[in-house]
């Protein structure tokens, strides 16, 4: 399901296994991974859950100012 081209973010990718995803990240601090995501709502009410490793780079695309939510 993840890849350069897919969105981990996406609300068929089930919780747990964001969570696993981000628990390999963390495991592997040697590398360094860029996350992208359109889906700025779903990142940011399971990002108190997330362990963020400092070797993380979360990003979220927007299209324009009607997709800004504060």
């Amino acid at each position: 399901m993840t890849g350069s081209m897919s969105d981990l973010f996406h609300a068929r990718v089930p919780d747990e296994f964001i969570l696993q995803v981000f628990a390999v990240m963390r495991a592997t601090p040697r590398h360094t991974y860029q996350v992208l995501t359109k889906r700025s709502r779903r990142l940011r009410r399971l990002a108190p859950r997330l362990p963020w490793p400092r070797n993380v780079w979360m990003g979220v695309s927007v299209e324009d100012d009607g997709y800004v939510h504060t």
